[in-house]
């Protein structure tokens, strides 16, 4: 009512990761949405969440993953929860790939995060800061999450500092964000060419894709990128280092479908 559109609300935060009245045991969360799901958003565009987990892990913090499994086998329960939601705290790589969810139909969001730590003014610490890239990485090729949500915008920690200035977790953070924009589809690319690189693709247009990079070694690393089947007409190279904030190389060299860049 006060013109502000909201996207989705979620059933609990934190279920796992509670006490009292904010702790939910999965099937108590699951005939929740079953019975109640509509009538939280009746009469709006807003969409329900389910539940988010402390952590997206088939083990800690009381089975995470059992909030999304008690809705998958609960077809009214499904039916109501329009998409998942789901924190990253102390998840791993291996924690991530979830393919009944994913295969579910609906929308997987994670929707809140720090990393690597919280500790007061680590936010412009390099090369530590590249834990950011890294896990927004895994969580869009290896989780194939639709959104990737930050806790808290504003810390010593965080994407801007106590003066709100953009920080090198910011940055890292942009290398995604700035350009991989709502609306853009991931795409097939070779995820590890090299030790120590990480590589995710994302199609933004019919004449426009965006290639993000992550060298987590300690040497500079060159690398050709080639694009199946298309015609490259131009490469601009933005690049996040010690030194270098989304530092521009505009118009670099390229052949007829293949660049390199370090």
């Amino acid at each position: 009512s006060q013109g502000v559109h909201l996207n989705s609300i979620s059933v609990q935060n934190e279920p796992d990761y509670a006490e009292d009245w904010t702790a939910w045991t999965p099937d108590r969360a699951a005939s929740f949405i079953a019975t109640y799901g509509k009538t939280v958003t009746d009469g709006t565009t807003t969409k329900l969440m389910s539940p988010e987990s402390f952590q997206y892990s088939p083990e800690a913090w009381g089975n995470g993953k059992a909030y999304y499994r008690a809705i998958m086998k609960n077809p009214q329960a499904l039916a109501n929860c329009d998409m998942f939601g789901t924190h990253f705290y102390g998840t791993t790589r291996d924690q991530m790939d979830f393919p009944d969810l994913e295969n579910s139909g609906k929308e997987i969001w994670m929707t809140e995060v720090y990393v690597p730590n919280s500790n007061a003014n680590s936010a412009n610490n390099y090369p530590e800061a590249l834990a950011v890239s890294e896990n927004i990485h895994n969580g869009l090729v290896v989780g194939n999450m639709n959104a990737y949500v930050w806790w808290y915008i504003r810390r010593s920690y965080s994407l801007l500092d106590e003066q709100g200035k953009i920080t090198k977790r910011g940055y890292c953070m942009g290398q995604y964000s700035k350009y991989v924009r709502p609306g853009d589809f991931r795409i097939d690319a070779t995820e590890s060419p090299a030790d120590g690189l990480l590589i995710s693709a994302f199609k933004h247009s019919d004449t426009q894709i965006e290639v993000v990079a992550i060298n987590k070694s300690t040497s500079d690393q060159q690398q050709q990128f080639s694009v199946d089947g298309r015609v490259i007409t131009d490469v601009d190279r933005y690049r996040t280092s010690a030194s270098e904030n989304l530092a521009p190389t505009l118009n670099m060299e390229h052949e007829t479908s293949t660049y390199w860049a370090n």
